[in-house]
């Protein structure tokens, strides 16, 4: 409070300093107005007393009405009915130191009992008796001044059957009863019979227990569905204040400074991710840091967890149809037991769109692909696997597109749909075609290697390859009858003229010089010169 005072105490002389229209009057007007906010944000750093505080039995958590926090300073818990002691953690901040302990044992009342406790016992187990009531007192000194926290704590007495609370989700619950209590929708605790009606978009009652004792135990059962009559009294119900689950607080039992005392949920984790990816750099990691102190915090141990962990039941219920619910809770001595119940009716979709459409959550007109309308039912609901669409469960209109493996065929007399196993071509068409190709290519490297072997077992051929040197002899015969002379009439020239060729002989030697020359006919028009 001195600090917000002399923070205004400046505003008047910042803004008779930035009245003057000079170069330096909007400097001096934002650090003004700097100063302005980092003042009030000094004084409540230094407001804090206490780092954290929560109370725990063994390794379990108590929680503490209201949640922990710097400004709060009387707190109220209640002990499960098998918790038989307690103990008070808490850190002051240096320079803070905690004096005066004080424990109330009689009713919670310092006027009747007052024991001190010396600040080495601070953290000591306080045992207490079945249905006790305990007040739990301590100072924090720091510089001459004194802050007094004071929690009354409370153990059950483990007959209770009573529920804390009851929510069902997006419904209104309507007490049954003449007592005020009834006149009013939500849970009261000492009312046991309610009822509530359902919107046709909702197919399942989801109900949120919290219990009194995380000992009871709740045994849930219901009816069968009947039918809803137009004349019932559930008709006129309102769906006026629909109820919302709730999760127990998110309680950060360590966090010092910086942290604020807070929780840190999913939302500030988005924030975080948020400020990093908009290029907010100092923020954004400033942020990160305190988030992985958080994490560490939390696996270190001394964090705070549920004392009592939410219970649900479901169940379905049809349209045009009621339905009561039952739920037996069992004290948590397992000696005394209460019923509650539930009536819960549907509504039924309007008479323009009667059906109501499961994967859309709403009524409709007419059923997509792969559904029909179910008149009797007033929904719709899913043909056979092996239907595209249909007009009954076991009526087929078309059938599904064929698979690699199998395909449809439409049979109009049992409106079904058979499967076939399609053929290897269908399955597989490329690899087929593959494999067909190659078994082609190797057939005809066959047929050319057993052309090649024939060719060598044909006796003409085998006769030609050895035929004896006498035919040659003859083929050199036939030559010197037709050779010509050289010098003579059509002799083919001289020696050096383009007939010289002929007058070699096999393998390019020359003819004898004595006598005609031999040589093998190389050209089909030697034999027409005779």
């Amino acid at each position: 409070p001195a600090a917000g005072a002399a923070a205004a105490a400046r505003a008047p002389a910042c803004a008779a300093r930035s009245a003057p229209e000079t170069p330096r009057a909007p400097f001096l007007l934002l650090g003004c107005i700097l100063l302005m906010r980092l003042l009030p944000l000094g004084a409540a750093e230094e407001t804090k007393w206490l780092r954290y505080m929560y109370i725990k039995y063994a390794n379990e958590p108590v929680d503490t009405e209201p949640s922990f926090s710097s400004d709060v300073v009387k707190y109220e818990a209640t002990m499960d009915w098998k918790m038989r002691f307690f103990s008070v953690q808490a850190q002051p901040v240096p320079p803070a130191v905690i004096e005066n302990i004080v424990l109330c044992r009689q009713d919670a009342d310092c006027t009747k009992e007052e024991q001190s406790i010396v600040v080495i016992d601070f953290s000591r187990s306080i045992n207490m008796m079945p249905g006790s009531r305990v007040r739990f007192r301590f100072d924090v000194i720091r510089h001459g001044e004194v802050k007094t926290f004071t929690i009354v704590i409370r153990r059950l007495q483990g007959s209770e059957t009573n529920l804390r609370t009851l929510i069902g989700r997006g419904l209104t619950l309507w007490p049954v009863g003449k007592s005020d209590e009834a006149r009013s929708p939500g849970f009261k605790p000492n009312v046991t019979t309610y009822q509530c009606l359902m919107d046709v978009t909702l197919e399942i009652v989801m109900l949120e227990l919290h219990l009194q004792d995380s000992g009871q135990t709740v045994v849930a059962s219901a009816s069968p569905s009947v039918l809803l009559e137009k004349n019932n009294n559930f008709t006129l119900l309102k769906n006026s204040n629909p109820g919302h689950f709730k999760a127990p607080p998110l309680r950060r039992l360590t966090l010092g400074d910086g942290f604020g005392g807070g929780d840190y949920s999913s939302a500030a984790a988005a924030e975080v991710a948020a400020s990093a990816e908009a290029g907010d750099g100092a923020a954004a990691n400033a942020e990160v840091g305190d988030a992985r102190e958080r994490r560490r915090l939390m696996n270190s141990g001394v964090v705070g967890e549920f004392q009592y962990p939410n219970r649900y039941v479901n169940f379905p219920v049809p349209l045009t149809s009621q339905r009561e619910i039952f739920l037996k809770v069992i004290s948590a001595d397992g000696g005394h037991h209460l019923f509650y119940s539930l009536k819960v009716a549907r509504s039924s979709c309007p008479p323009s769109s009667p059906l109501f459409d499961v994967g859309a959550k709403r009524c409709v007109r007419f059923c997509n692909s792969g559904f029909f309308g179910d008149t009797e039912a007033k929904r719709c609901k899913r043909c056979q696997d092996s239907c595209f669409s249909c007009l009954a469960s076991h009526r087929c209109t078309s059938c599904p597109k064929a698979s690699r493996e199998l395909a449809f065929e439409l049979d109009n007399v049992t409106g079904t749909c058979e499967p076939r196993q399609r053929s290897m071509l269908e399955e597989h068409p490329q690899k087929t075609l593959a494999l067909l190709f190659t078994g082609v290519s190797v057939f005809i490297f066959l047929c050319g290697l057993c052309g090649f072997r024939s060719q060598d077992d044909d006796p003409e051929m085998m006769r030609r390859k050895t035929a004896p040197a006498e035919t040659l002899k003859a083929g050199f015969s036939i030559g010197e009858q037709r050779s010509p002379q050289i010098g003579q009439p059509g002799g083919g020239g001289a020696v050096g003229s383009s007939g010289v060729g002929r007058f070699l002989g096999r393998g390019g030697t020359a003819a004898p010089a004595g006598g005609g020359a031999r040589y093998m006919p190389v050209a089909g028009d030697d034999y027409d010169d005779a």
